[in-house]
């Protein structure tokens, strides 16, 4: 058991005495200890009594091994390993990337690439403009349509242990230019069709609507 490493499946971020304990078995006459980078095989410390822990010291970052074994009458047992993970350096610094940061695109895809050499890229964590923030696995991101106008980005990404680095861009939704209308028939009789031309920008849809010009009440509408 290690109270401050717990878990051997997961990385940690902290540096601080390192605690190992162990129960003894009531026939073993001696101990022996070894901290490694790997489970290797290399004779260990035969400690000078018998204990049922002992201090480490403080680890440097990366992946250790702690080994324990026990001897008795008959001779020595096997040895029981005990992996550490330990990180404490955040990812690398990184810049957001987009296409443009002026443009009338209401998703703009964000691009961040970033590396960790220890425990590696776990999330990151959007936040656009004031809202809750968005997790994500992958390194871009597009955010639902936004209104035209500012907005920023702040993006932060994790790492296995919790560390984390982060950077923000500030970008512009342009809005659409209104289509123009450069010809409609004047006056129609009842039951003739009425034509209307205009221009607008190319793959976009135009809301067509007819309205009351008194009232103000839309009398037919359609989606081109």
């Amino acid at each position: 058991q290690v109270p401050l490493y717990p878990d051997e499946t997961r990385w940690y971020d902290q540096l601080a005495r390192t605690i190992v304990l162990w129960d003894l078995p009531s026939d073993i006459i001696q101990v022996a200890t070894r901290l490694s980078h790997a489970q290797d095989l290399v004779s260990g410390t035969k400690e000078p009594e018998l204990m049922t822990g002992k201090s480490f010291g403080a680890l440097e970052e990366g992946v250790w091994f702690i080994r324990v074994q026990f001897r008795n009458n008959i001779g020595w047992g096997p040895a029981t390993y005990y992996k550490i993970a330990i990180d404490t350096t955040a990812p690398l610094p990184f810049e957001i990337q987009m296409d443009s940061e002026a443009s009338d695109n209401p998703s703009p895809t964000l691009h961040f690439e970033t590396q960790d050499s220890l425990s590696g890229i776990a999330r990151a964590s959007v936040f656009i403009d004031n809202q809750n923030p968005v997790e994500v696995s992958s390194a871009e991101f597009v955010p639902p349509p936004l209104s035209p106008g500012q907005h920023t980005a702040l993006i932060r990404v994790f790492d296995k242990a919790g560390n984390s680095t982060e950077d923000d861009i500030t970008f512009e939704v342009l809005p659409l230019p209104s289509p123009s209308i450069d010809f409609i028939t004047k006056m129609i009789s009842h039951g003739e069709p009425l034509f209307v031309s205009g221009k607008t920008l190319p793959n976009t849809f135009v809301d067509f609507r007819i309205v009351d010009a008194k009232n103000r009440e839309k009398l037919a509408g359609k989606v081109l």
